[in-house]
């Protein structure tokens, strides 16, 4: 008869596999959640810069003002940048959106529990009139769930209706907005 060796992991095998697995993962989780913090804001930026670029476009071509405002309830403007916003042609320039206006894009809340705002004398909208100018300046800044400032990134707006994305211009590793102001995350 003939003996059988056990096939298997000795406890000193194990031992080593669960330390070197554990060291993996202690490295690797923290960069891991810097990536998901960075595209997450990079999402809710790059939304909200097609969304601005999409409301001039359509202010110039229709010859009316168009509004962008936050929206918790995507039919009317309320609530804060980070429920969503709407976007319709104000015809009656009245900044609400009633039966003489056109809805014209609904935009959903930003990805990955990202935090928008707007830092603007009206934080509430933004216009752009039929010849692509807007009504104020303003930056619309994107912080991460952590509110990590280092991950945080946003859009400029000028009073000529372009618009840029925000940059780190002294160096310190915090983009600022159009002023020289460095972001905050609250």
């Amino acid at each position: 008869m003939k003996i059988r060796k056990n096939k298997g992991f000795t406890l000193i095998e194990l031992l080593i596999a669960v330390s070197i697995l554990s060291i993996i993962m202690m490295v690797g989780v923290p960069s891991f959640n810097g990536s998901i913090n960075k595209n997450s804001v990079a999402a809710t930026i790059n939304d909200i810069q097609t969304s601005l670029n999409q409301a001039r476009s359509e202010a110039v071509t229709r010859g009316v003002t168009v509004t962008v405002c936050s929206s918790n309830d995507q039919a009317t403007c309320s609530g804060g940048w980070d429920d969503g916003w709407i976007m319709f042609s104000d015809v009656d320039a009245d900044n609400t959106l009633d039966t003489a206006d056109l809805m014209l894009s609904v935009f959903d809340a930003p990805v990955g529990d990202s935090d928008l705002r707007l830092s603007a004398t009206d934080t509430s909208m933004i216009q752009y009139f039929n010849n692509g100018y807007t009504n104020q300046t303003g930056t619309f800044i994107g912080c991460p769930s952590d509110k990590d400032i280092a991950y945080s990134r946003g859009v400029i707006v000028s009073s000529s209706g372009m618009i840029r994305k925000s940059r780190d211009g002294d160096g310190d590793g915090t983009h600022e907005d159009s002023t020289g102001t460095d972001f905050t995350c609250p």
